[in-house]
């Protein structure tokens, strides 16, 4: 009986393993078309509504309820937008890759220092590059997901098996 709940106890944590691996692909597909649409919102803001970049931040961080952009709106009055992405992006919980973060930290270092207009075309450029990183992170939840939510119950159970 022992050793039935003990194989039980394992099988479930690989699997809560595979299945919390595939959930950070699905979060991170999520995230980059949440993050996608608000630069959307953001060049509204910009171009329409003429407000300066931390009003913007602010303002897109209410409406789409983004803590992240509200962070960098709040660290944008004490330091450079580089310094107030790379501090968001640290205290996100986005599942972003690497190169999702460069791609940020990237247009982070056009922001608010330029003209209305070079600001919006850095906006665009950025929302195209994670267009295809969201392309890419959707390809590989599609190929990867099902893999780490199998594989996590059936290494479980190859290791409940191996130690009864």
């Amino acid at each position: 009986m022992l050793k039935f709940f003990g194989a039980v106890l394992i099988v479930s944590a690989f699997g809560i393993w595979g299945v919390s691996k595939s959930e950070r692909l699905k979060k991170r597909c999520d995230s980059l078309l949440t993050i996608i649409s608000s630069l959307n919102l953001l060049e509204n803001e910009i171009s329409y509504c003429e407000k300066d970049i931390s009003s913007a931040l602010l303002s897109v961080g209410v409406m789409e309820n983004l803590p992240f952009f509200r962070s960098i709106a709040e660290n944008l009055k004490n330091s450079s937008a580089f310094q107030a992405f790379s501090n968001a992006l640290k205290n996100d919980d986005m599942c972003l890759s690497k190169s999702d973060r460069e791609i940020l930290l990237e247009f982070s270092q056009n922001l608010g220092s330029i003209n209305k207009d070079f600001q919006i075309s850095s906006i665009l450029h950025t929302k195209e590059l994670l267009a295809s990183s969201r392309v890419s992170a959707y390809s590989d939840y599609e190929k990867y997901g099902k893999l780490y939510r199998n594989m996590g119950f059936l290494l479980g159970c190859l290791i409940a098996l191996l130690m009864v």
